[in-house]
C-alpha cells in the first residue's frame, strides 16, 4: 500500500469543535482533522446545496409554528452571541428557545428548539426527513452532550419530523415529534468524555496518520489530502460490496483488488470488475451483451428530470412526492437518423399532467424505450396512480422499457470504472469524445437543486429564464448519452 500524503505540520487553532467535525471524526480522526482545517477557500454552495438549505429553512419555520413563540437566536454563533444564549438559558423566564449557540470547554452546539420543562430542558432536533435514522440520533446525542456539558439538565430528547400524511391545505400538522430520550441519552453518556479528546485530535498541528476502511469509499479527501498516491483500486471498489466485508479484508491485510484470491466468494458482477482490474482492461460477458438485440426500433431514449419536496406547495402533493418536471427523448430509426423532443414545466406550478400528455404524444410509434435506471418507470407509475384517465398510456409505456443499467453490470467493466456503473462513470471510458464539461449544470444534484429553488419561491422569473436552457441541455445530453452508449456496446467484440 503507497503511503498518504503527509500534511505539513501546522499552528494549532483555537476554533471551537462542531457537530459535523466531532462525528466524522468517530468514523475517521483523520477525515476529522480534515474537516476542522480546510484549505484554501470553501467553494461556494452550488443550486443543490442551496436547496437543502431552503428545505431545512422551511422545516425550520414549521417547527417554530408547532412549538410557539420563543425567544429565536438565529444568526452567527460570534463571541457575543454565544453570552446572550448563556444569558437566555439562564433566565428563569425562558420557556422556548430556537437555535441558542451553547459552548462547553472546546465544544459548541445549537440546539433547534430547547423546551422548557419541570427539572430541565427537552432538547428537540428538527430534521427533514420522514423517519427516524440512525444518523439522526447521534446529531441530537452530540447536542444533548454538549448541552449537558454545559450544565444545563436534560430531561428530555425529542426528533420533529415531516409527517407523511401533510398535505396543503389539509387538517394534518406539518411536522410530528418521536421522543428518543432513552436512546438519544445514552448515546451521549458515550459522546460526553469525548468532547475535549476530540477537539484535541483535530486542532493538533499534524493530521492524524491515514488508515484505509471502508468510510474511505465515499469520503472527498481519498485522492486530494488523503491517500493521494493509492491504493490504486481497493477493494471497496468492487461494485455493491458490504462495508463490513471491506473492513475485514483490510485488517487481514488485503486492500487491492488484485490481491483478493480467486477463489474469493463474489458476485458475477464482482467477478468481471475484478477480471478487468488485474488484466487492466475492458473485459465483456458476450451472454449479457446479447440482451441488446431485445431492443425494437424505433426506439426512444428517456430521461426524466424530477421535483420532491419536504413540504410541497401544491394541493394534494405528499411530502417527497417525486414529481417528473422534465423529459429528455431522443428517437432513434433502423437506419440511426436521430429526433430530439423535450418538455420542461416551470416548477413553481407543475402540470404533470400537460406533462403525462405531452409524454404520451412524444413516445407514439416507439417500441422500445431505452433508460438508465429503475427511475423512469417508478415515475410512470407514480404518474398513472395520479392520472387515472391516462393510466393505460402510461402503464404501456412503462411495459416498453428497457433498462440499459443491468446490462452494464452484467455485461461490461474496466479498471476506469472504480466500481461504478454511473452513466457518468462508465461513458469516459465507452464514449471519450462525449462529456458534460462546460455545462453550467452537469449533474443531477445542481439540476434538482434550480427546480427545488424554483419551486420554493427562492428563484424569480428572470433567473428561473436564464438558468432553464441549462436544464434542457443537461438533461438532453443524458438521452444522446445513452444513444452514443448504445451504440458503444453493440460495437463492443462478443
Amino acid at each position: 500500500m503507497t503511503s498518504p500524503r503527509s500534511d505539513a505540520p501546522r499552528a494549532a487553532t483555537e476554533r471551537p469543535l462542531i457537530k459535523r467535525v466531532f462525528l466524522d471524526a468517530l468514523v475517521c480522526l483523520r477525515r476529522g482533522w480534515l474537516l476542522h482545517n480546510p484549505e484554501g477557500d470553501r467553494r461556494p454552495p452550488g443550486p443543490g446545496d442551496q436547496f437543502q438549505f431552503a428545505q431545512g429553512h422551511a422545516v425550520g419555520d414549521r417547527a417554530r409554528e408547532l412549538f410557539g413563540p420563543g425567544v429565536d437566536l438565529r444568526g452567527p454563533a460570534t463571541a457575543e452571541w454565544m453570552a446572550e444564549g448563556r444569558r437566555v438559558v439562564d433566565d428563569a423566564q425562558t420557556r422556548v428557545a430556537y437555535e441558542v449557540p451553547l459552548a462547553a470547554g472546546h465544544a459548541v452546539a445549537r440546539p433547534d428548539v430547547l423546551v422548557r420543562e419541570a427539572g430541565g430542558w427537552r432538547v428537540i432536533e428538527v430534521k427533514s426527513g420522514k423517519s427516524e435514522k440512525t444518523e439522526y440520533i447521534d446529531d441530537l446525542a452530540y447536542t444533548v452532550a454538549v448541552t449537558r456539558a454545559a450544565e444545563l439538565p436534560v430531561v428530555g430528547a425529542e426528533l420533529a419530523l415531516v409527517n407523511a400524511e401533510w398535505r396543503l391545505g389539509g387538517d394534518q400538522p406539518a411536522l410530528v415529534r418521536l421522543d428518543v430520550t432513552e436512546d438519544v441519552l445514552a448515546r451521549s453518556e458515550e459522546f460526553l468524555p469525548l468532547l475535549e479528546a476530540v477537539h484535541g485530535i483535530v486542532t493538533a498541528a499534524e493530521a492524524p496518520a491515514a488508515e484505509l476502511k471502508s468510510a474511505c469509499r465515499k469520503c472527498e479527501f481519498r485522492g486530494a489530502r488523503c491517500f493521494v498516491d493509492g491504493p490504486r483500486h481497493p477493494v471497496f471498489e468492487l461494485p455493491n460490496i458490504r462495508s463490513r466485508r471491506v473492513d475485514e479484508w483490510i485488517a487481514g491485510g488485503i486492500t487491492r483488488i488484485r490481491e483478493l484470491p480467486e477463489t474469493e466468494k463474489l458476485t458475477a458482477v464482482q467477478q468481471l470488475h475484478r477480471r478487468a482490474v488485474v488484466s487492466n482492461a475492458l473485459v465483456t460477458d458476450a451472454g449479457a451483451l446479447a440482451r441488446l438485440a431485445e431492443i425494437e426500433e424505433p426506439a426512444g431514449y428517456l430521461d426524466f428530470e424530477t421535483l420532491s419536496l419536504a413540504l410541497p406547495p401544491f394541493p394534494g402533493v405528499a411530502p417527497f412526492d417525486v414529481l417528473p418536471i422534465q423529459y429528455s427523448l431522443h428517437r432513434r430509426t433502423a437506419e440511426g437518423d436521430t429526433a430530439h423532443r423535450e418538455l420542461l414545466v416551470d416548477p413553481a406550478a407543475p402540470d404533470v399532467e400537460e406533462f403525462a400528455r405531452d409524454l404520451l404524444d412524444a413516445l407514439a410509434g416507439v417500441r422500445s424505450i431505452v433508460v438508465y435506471s429503475s427511475f423512469e418507470k417508478q415515475r410512470l407509475q407514480w404518474l398513472a396512480q395520479r392520472l387515472p384517465a391516462l393510466a393505460s398510456g402510461l402503464e404501456a409505456a412503462a411495459g416498453r422499457l428497457f433498462d440499459l443499467l443491468p446490462v452494464v453490470q452484467a455485461a461490461v467493466a474496466h479498471p476506469e470504472f472504480h466500481g461504478s456503473l454511473s452513466i457518468k462513470r462508465v461513458l469516459p471510458v465507452l464514449v471519450p469524445e462525449l462529456t458534460y464539461a462546460g455545462l453550467e449544470i452537469g449533474d443531477g444534484e445542481n439540476a434538482t437543486g434550480v427546480a427545488g429553488l424554483r419551486a420554493l419561491g427562492r428563484l424569480g422569473d428572470e433567473e428561473w429564464a436564464r438558468v432553464r436552457p441549462q436544464l434542457l441541455a443537461y438533461c438532453k445530453l443524458d438521452t444522446f448519452a445513452m444513444v452514443r452508449l448504445h451504440e458503444a456496446l453493440r460495437a463492443l467484440p462478443r
